[in-house]
């Protein structure tokens, strides 16, 4: 399931965190190899990252690497999840 770039705000997807990985390596271009490098963990924890449950920070890290935001929204009120 992947999204072309540029498209990004205007599609919305209900997706477990294992595609919301998955979908942002995709997008970004980066490896797994990459991301973890960036964020400073070994590609190991990408990698399992993207087969079972994550903890939020972590998830926020691959998100900041490859170039998104974690975002918690009901109804109007919108929040920007950061650090």
């Amino acid at each position: 399931m992947a999204f072309r770039r540029g498209q990004e705000k205007e599609w919305r997807y209900l997706i477990d965190t294992k595609t919301a990985i998955k979908m942002m390596l995709e997008s970004s271009g980066k490896t797994q190899a990459a991301v973890a490098r960036e964020i400073g963990l070994g590609q190991n924890a990408v990698s399992m990252a993207m087969k079972r449950d994550v903890k939020i920070s972590t998830l926020m890290k691959i998100a900041r690497a490859c170039g998104f935001k974690v975002v918690l929204q009901s109804g109007d009120c919108r929040l920007e999840v950061d650090k």
